[in-house]
């Protein structure tokens, strides 16, 4: 028997079973695409984040003034200079001021704006935005008021390529809308709440217009600079530091490297942690795709022992009997590569499309990612091939007569069969037959339901990972709503006397009902060898308008800080225990961060790491008295809060005025991404979860083609065969949803307690199922296991009975 009658036999049984391998092939497939197509996304995005720096330029190292002060622009450009020295290949100054904005149709859309002023006349050589609609500002624009508007605030609220907005109540024109590499990531914390592309409006400007709006006439408050190539950016920028302390002693400059910039080193961070994220889910449901392909392509090779029986009894050595079952595998390992790429390419296309609908960058570099196709790949051929070599092995060595035998009458049966076969059920046939068909063969009852268990686990998995989110999510909105109904937070543009002019203004509004006034700033709590990120916000303790309601009635004392629970447990403290402060102090006209040992008053229940508050009493530690930086506003009856807003933003010294509410949806924008991508890993699951139940469906039909023709010969009809069929896939269906949600809640445990803090640490995201959860696996899982036998159907109606009951062929 040469190569040609093998192809003949292995082009034979393909035909025949052709559904099944594909099926087979297909959750190989699912499971490596999966693992691909989300492995892939880390890497595009990491490629594309260094390409989009690099076209536009960016900054190497960024010299900025101390928050409210500016110098002359050609000042602090030659200062600037003059410390990089040589080792600079090039240096820009820009005003860079925080102004209300108000855009959209009648100024309906009110947010906090900042305003990038850069010189046009001279030209923007770094940091060069990238324009994605309407025009270009330029040259001829250098003393006019026209603007370009940032992408990410345009693309949240729909707004169109070109129209009119306000800065501060100035009417200006935006041209177009634009991605800037500094700003690709707007969201900024701003005391206990988070302002992102809902809320925050960057505004590329001339320079000339952001001096007069701000009111600082030929200043400049920040210069960006490129290093020439080879020089080390890290010791320049140290050599920078010393200079400027010695030229400009008055001045607090501080000199910032671009990859310690918070907002870059967020955009890396968040890609590393969503990964972690992924490659969890990715391994699940790829472990899970393994174990289904391995039990079925192990079922599909004993569903043919009673054709290996007849192929020994006719004297065919067993090294050519085995090599049937084997094209079988091989055939199922190479549609599984072949499928696995192509779902690999689509799922990774899907991944992007998300990806780039929610972080929008200027350049985008999608390389196929080889490694990770070829790990899949390895899988897929190996899954399918260890899973027939066993059964293959063991079927060639029994006696001919047994291998003809019904599987439960083979003397090679499993022990466990021979104990569930002596349990009594009661009944006609037909009721008894779907329990009896489980008992005969416990073991392989047993595998089917866990690989529809190793399926379902994930799922929800998937889906209380992503009700955990929204718990999270609207606890802190909950926090930030607070008890008073909807807020207006106002942000100054620079820290005022509480008593002087510009916070007099505000709270002695006519439309303000309540006030209250705090100072945001940042600092770091440390202990021991752990240090986390603040933004404390000094406020009255005592009043609920400010602080959650459960902190405002513990009546507490100055001289310490209140933590989040997530935050206490980082640092491993507890109420009454002491800990270091790291926080700015003024000093003469500068600011330096000092370290302050402090006890901490309370722990508080916010999702969030980030959020500390101290009385506002305890401003001295700050190295400043009787100032502030923000008030919390309420409207009198009558007065809706965007009347509010607007009267507010119109003040001079305001830097944003926000509605509470509006806030909420940023918090909710961070987490999109990943419930976002969440829905491919629930669209793969179900899939396969239907895939699973379809082929044990299929390879039963297979191993019991006797047993059905048998009862076809004495009457029973094609449906009530179906109907048995449909019983049991549902009893081994429920089975497997048991033992999936027990799983499951088990993943989402370890997900929520240990992976989702690994990858991002300043979220304390609160375990959630919810119901519709449970009910929507379950439902997944029962329509897969009740709909699969259905498609046996026609096989059974085609059925020749004489062949199939026939020993000998």
């Amino acid at each position: 028997m040469g190569t040609a009658f093998w192809l003949r036999w292995s082009w034979r049984g393909l035909r025949r079973q052709l559904s099944q391998v594909v099926a087979i092939a297909a959750i190989i497939a699912l499971g490596s695409a999966i693992y691909a197509g989300l492995g892939s996304t880390s890497v595009w995005r990491r490629l594309s984040l260094n390409a989009t720096f690099a076209q536009l330029h960016a900054h190497d190292i960024e010299v900025t003034t101390t928050p409210g002060t500016a110098l002359p622009e050609q000042r602090l450009l030659a200062v600037a200079r003059r410390a990089g020295g040589p080792a600079l290949s090039a240096v820009e100054a820009r005003l860079v001021v925080d102004l209300p904005v108000r855009a959209g149709r009648g100024g309906a859309i009110p947010a906090a704006g900042t305003i990038v002023g850069v010189n046009l006349a001279r030209g923007v050589d770094i940091d060069r935005w990238q324009v994605s609609a309407g025009r270009d500002i330029g040259l001829r624009d250098a003393n006019g008021s026209a603007v370009l508007l940032d992408q990410h605030f345009a693309a949240e609220h729909a707004l169109a390529p070109q129209g009119r907005m306000s800065i501060a109540g100035h009417g200006v024109s935006y041209t177009g809308t634009a991605l800037e590499p500094e700003y690709l990531n707007v969201n900024a914390v701003v005391g206990a709440t988070i302002q992102g592309a809902a809320t925050r409006a960057v505004v590329y400007a001339p320079i000339t217009l952001a001096q007069r709006l701000a009111g600082l006439p030929g200043a400049a408050n920040d210069v960006i600079a490129t290093v020439r190539a080879g020089a080390d950016v890290e010791r320049v920028a140290a050599r920078m530091r010393d200079a400027l302390g010695r030229l400009e002693p008055e001045i607090a400059l501080s000199v910032t490297v671009r990859r310690d910039d918070q907002a870059v080193r967020a955009l890396y961070d968040e890609i590393d942690s969503e990964q972690r994220i992924f490659d969890v889910f990715a391994l699940l449901v790829l472990a899970g795709a393994g174990f289904a392909a391995f039990n079925l392509t192990r079922r599909s090779v004993e569903a043919q022992r009673r054709d290996i029986g007849i192929a020994m009894a006719l004297g065919l050595p067993r090294r050519q009997i085995a090599i049937r079952p084997l094209l079988l595998a091989i055939e199922v390992a190479l549609a599984g590569v072949a499928l696995g790429a192509l779902g690999g390419w689509a799922i990774g296309a899907w991944v992007l499309a998300i990806i780039r609908t929610r972080e929008p960058l200027p350049v985008w570099e999608t390389p196929w990612q080889w490694g990770l196709f070829l790990v899949a790949a390895a899988l897929g051929l190996a899954i399918p091939l260890c899973g027939s070599a066993y059964p293959t092995w063991r079927a060639v060595r029994v006696v001919p007569t047994d291998a003809l035998l019904p599987p439960h009458l083979r003397t090679t049966r499993h022990r466990l069969s021979a104990l569930t076969r002596r349990i009594a059920l009661r009944g006609s046939t037909a009721a008894r037959a779907p329990l009896r068909r489980i008992t005969i063969a416990p073991l392989r009852s047993a595998m089917t339901a866990l690989a529809m268990a190793l399926i379902l686990a994930p799922l929800l998995a998937a889906f209380g990972t992503t009700d955990s989110m929204d718990v999270t999510i609207d606890t802190g909105t909950r926090i930030l709503a607070g008890a008073s109904g909807d807020r207006l937070l106002v942000t100054l543009r620079s820290a005022q006397p509480a008593d002087g002019p510009v916070v007099t203004a505000i709270t002695g509004s006519k439309l303000v009902r309540e006030s209250a006034l705090g100072l945001d700033t940042g600092g770091y709590l440390i202990k021991g060898r752990t240090t986390i990120a603040a933004s404390i916000a000094m406020v009255d303790l005592a009043n609920p308008l400010v602080v959650p309601a459960d902190l405002a009635g513990r009546a507490l004392e100055p001289g310490g800080i209140v933590i989040s629970k997530k935050a206490a447990s980082d640092l491993d403290v507890r109420s009454g225990d002491r800990l270091i402060l790291r926080h700015p102090q003024r000093v003469g006209t500068g600011v330096r961060l000092v370290d302050s040992a402090v006890p901490v008053r309370a722990v508080i229940t916010s999702p969030y790491r980030f959020v500390a508050y101290m009385d506002l009493r305890d401003e001295t530690l700050m190295g400043v008295a009787g100032v502030v930086n923000t008030a919390t506003l309420v409207a009198r009856r009558g007065v809706t809060i965007g009347e509010l807003q607007r009267s507010v933003a119109s003040l001079p010294g305001v830097a944003s005025a926000l509605a509470a509410s509006s806030l909420s949806g940023t918090i909710a924008n961070v987490l999109a991404l990943v419930a976002n991508l969440f829905v491919i890993v629930q669209v793969v699951i179900g899939l396969m979860a239907f895939l699973v139940a379809y082929n044990s469906s299929k390879i039963g039909s297979d191993e019991r083609a006797r047993q059905n023709a048998t009862m076809m010969a004495f009457g029973i009809g094609t449906a009530r065969i179906v109907l048995i069929g449909v019983i049991e896939s549902l009893l081994l269906g429920l089975a497997g949803l048991a033992v999936g949600l027990g799983l499951g809640l088990v993943l989402v445990r370890v997900i929520v307690g240990s992976v989702i803090p690994a990858a991002v640490p300043e979220l304390a995201t609160l375990e959630s199922v919810a119901p519709w959860s449970l009910l929507l696996t379950a439902l997944i899982a029962l329509a897969a296991a009740v709909f699969a036998p259905i498609f046996t159907l026609r096989r059974l109606r085609t059925m020749s009975l004489p062949g199939t009951l026939r020993y000998v062929e």
